[in-house]
């Protein structure tokens, strides 16, 4: 009686990226940590709030100056 033979199958490792695309992957993950922490944080409201009320000046402004 035949015995079942398997065929191994090994995975291929996927060309290395550039140097590049490895820096610009490790910056854009620093810079969604540091949104993250920020989201997380309890300064929260002290940097949005003044932010958006410059923003709510700045279109007044606009308002204003295009009457």
């Amino acid at each position: 009686m035949p015995t079942l033979r398997f065929k191994i199958i090994t995975l291929k490792k996927p060309a290395k990226a550039a140097k590049q695309n490895n820096i610009l992957k490790s910056f854009f993950q620093t810079l969604k940590n540091s949104f993250n922490k920020l989201i997380n944080s309890d300064s929260l409201p002290y940097i949005m709030a003044p932010l958006i009320f410059l923003g709510m000046m700045y279109l007044e402004w606009l308002y204003l100056c295009l009457l």
